[in-house]
Order: structure tokens, then C-alpha cells, then sequence
């Protein structure tokens, strides 16, 4: 049986341009991810998120134009460590984009601009798709193991709402309840982000917990979410 198209799907997959277009709700929350990467990393000077489409990347949310440049930068070559980190799944890191070989002639355009380090981590939304979440440094040697630790986190928030959004857009009849409100959405997102770190498995897989347990429990998901995320709270106050 072939799934009907809808306003936002493309061949069965979730055109998430589109959506973003669409809900500015999770438009919102993956800036809001954009600007709290930039405000808690201290190397950090500008941050980009990049979605594929059509096998090219294009970003969707971006702190600055340093960012953006650095983004386009790449998407006109089809070449770069935020289009490698999406291709591959893997961390890309540049320790000193002055120095670097790989890309070329992306390292010396971006050095141009300013960018002298950067780390991508890669966004994987199962099915759904896939992108990147891009830092850059004006500072060679930039990024450590705990700035990478700290980014995983909030590539693991940006996965969840676009996980969620797609869900949402599959299994929901209009337009505006596909656009639950965004205090619902962070909700489900960053319960989702958790069960990703606990449990060592993907978005769309930490997904399928939450949705099994709340068939199971007869619970809506926005409510099992809070209850998770509660519960970690209280794990954290009294360091159980």
C-alpha cells in the first residue's frame, strides 16, 4: 500500500523545508538550539544547522552570517566537514582550517571569512532524513572533548524536535494539530534527547519507547515526556 502525499511529504519521506515553512513553533526551538550553542560554548562564534534536500544541503537555522557564509560556502563546492558529518554519521572536526587539505578549495574560502576551526556533528533522523549541526571558531585548536560532549547534547534536542515534527506530520489529519504548542514539543523533544543518552539508541528509536510505553499505559505522550523528564530532574537533585 503506497502512503498518500500530503502537504508535506515528498516519496513517502517528510519534507521538512517545508514544514519548517509551515510550523513556526519548531522553527523557533531549532534557533532557540542555535543560540544556546553559541551561548554556552565558549569558542563557539557562530552555529548553523543543515538539512538535507534533495541530496544538497541547505541550513535551516544559523546564529549568524558567519555561520550561514560557512554553510554556502560548502554547499557550492558539494564538499565540507558539515556535508561529511551529514553523509557519514560521524563527527567531522577541524582543528585549524588554515592547514587543512581535505575539501579543498572550502578551507581556504572559510579561513577568508574568518573560520578558523570547526566541529559538525551529524543529525540522524532515521527515515526521515538527515543534516548536521555546525560550529565555528575564530580560534584554531577550538574544540575539546567536553565542547563536542556539550554539542552532542544539543544535536540530540534538534534531532528529537525534527523526529517529532515528523511523526507528527505523518500521523496528524490538519495542519494546525500537527502544530502542537511549543512547550508540548520541547517537551516530547528533550524527553526523547534523554532516553537517546540513557539508553544508547537513536532519536527515531528513543521515539518508539515513548509512544509504546504510552499505548501501553494509556498515557498521551506529551504527559509520559513531562514524567521522564521529572523523574531525571529528581534523580538529579538528590544524586540517586
Amino acid at each position: 500500500m503506497t502512503e498518500a502525499s500530503g502537504p508535506h511529504h515528498d516519496g513517502g519521506r517528510v519534507d521538512f523545508l517545508r514544514l519548517l515553512a509551515d510550523t513556526d513553533d519548531l522553527t523557533a526551538f531549532l534557533q532557540q538550539v542555535i543560540q544556546d550553542v553559541v551561548e554556552h560554548t565558549p569558542d563557539a562564534a557562530s552555529c548553523g544547522l543543515t538539512l538535507e534536500r534533495n541530496r544538497h544541503g541547505v541550513t535551516v537555522a544559523s546564529s549568524d552570517e558567519l555561520a550561514s557564509h560557512a554553510d554556502a560556502l560548502q554547499y557550492d563546492g558539494d564538499t565540507g566537514p558539515c556535508l561529511d558529518a551529514m553523509r557519514s554519521g560521524a563527527v567531522v572536526t577541524v582543528d585549524d582550517m588554515a592547514a587543512e587539505r581535505r575539501w579543498s578549495p572550502f578551507p581556504q574560502r572559510a579561513s577568508a571569512v574568518g573560520v578558523a576551526a570547526s566541529l559538525s556533528l551529524p543529525l540522524v533522523i532515521g527515515q526521515e532524513g538527515r543534516g548536521a549541526l555546525n560550529l565555528y571558531a575564530r580560534r584554531p585548536h577550538a574544540f575539546g572533548a567536553e565542547d563536542e560532549a556539550r554539542a552532542r547534547q544539543w544535536a540530540d534536542q534538534a534531532t528529537g524536535a525534527l523526529v517529532v515534527a515528523a511523526r507528527l506530520a505523518r500521523h496528524q489529519d490538519t495542519s494546525r494539530q500537527m502544530a502542537e504548542g511549543m512547550e508540548s514539543r520541547s517537551t516530547i523533544s528533550r524527553a526523547v534527547g534523554l532516553i537517546m543518552g540513557r539508553q544508547g539508541i537513536s532519536a527515531d528509536a528513543a521515539f518508539d519507547v515513548l509512544k509504546s510505553t504510552s499505548q501501553q499505559t494509556n498515557t498521551k505522550i506529551r504527559d509520559l515526556a513531562a514524567r521522564y523528564l521529572a523523574d531525571y530532574e529528581d534523580r538529579l537533585r538528590t544524586g540517586a
